[in-house]
């Protein structure tokens, strides 16, 4: 085992090592932004610029996109930094084609913000659109997950109570513990089906917390 660890230690230094040398272009995944060195003592390299960076994907949060830039022009190199982005990745993040040519055009667009409707704004830059439709990905995201961890908290300390009054034998608390947990829906027919169809592929999967929160309360307002 420590001699495996060992080989892909050195593997992984020498890719690194190769990565900033003339004539070379590495593919790297994210888990190379934090914590590497890419130093260069190429002297080709840098009387051309030094290490260029290119991002392929748009990052969920500021700070990795901050890492992944910081891999270039380190200990006072030269060096530079792009995104070169496919346009069908941004649709997590609300972003469409049309969005870009209007940001292009100078077209006031709406900035998303919740607290403000049907707020607009006009965009200098594409990256101001791509970072500001990112906060507005996080802001959701985060809000749903609290909402998630309240009702699982909830539902927690309602377990917590349901076994206190369980074990000191509360026979009339237990009943109606579980018939309130296994009420059906008040509906005339005698049979119901729900199906609930969403698309789980990656540039979906943010709204996975949000369809259950949402599937979750429409079934209790039938209860």
């Amino acid at each position: 085992m420590k001699q495996s660890v060992a080989i892909l230690t050195e593997e992984k230094e020498l890719v690194i090592k190769r990565a900033t040398t003339s004539g070379q272009i590495t593919l790297l995944t994210r888990i190379f932004s934090r914590a590497t060195d890419f130093i260069c003592y190429d002297k080709t390299v840098e009387e051309n610029g030094g290490t260029n960076v290119i991002q392929t994907f748009l990052s969920e949060e500021f700070s990795e996109e901050i890492q992944i830039k910081g891999r270039t022009a380190r200990l006072g190199d030269y060096g530079s930094y792009s995104m070169v982005l496919l346009d069908s990745d941004l649709e997590k993040f609300l972003i469409q084609r049309e969005d870009i040519e209007d940001v292009k055009k100078g077209t006031r667009m709406l900035d998303g913000r919740a607290s403000v409707p049907n707020s607009t704004k006009n965009y200098n830059t594409v990256y101001e659109l791509l970072h500001d439709k990112r906060n507005a990905l996080f802001i959701t995201q985060y809000e749903n997950n609290t909402t998630f961890v309240q009702q699982a908290k909830d539902s927690h300390e309602t377990t917590q109570e349901f076994l206190k009054r369980f074990n000191t034998a509360n026979v009339n608390y237990v009943k109606e513990f579980l018939v309130k947990k296994n009420k059906e829906a008040n509906i005339v027919s005698s049979q119901s089906r729900t199906i609930c169809l969403m698309d789980a592929t990656v540039s979906m999967t943010h709204l996975l917390h949000n369809y259950k929160n949402t599937v979750g309360t429409m079934f209790e307002r039938t209860t």
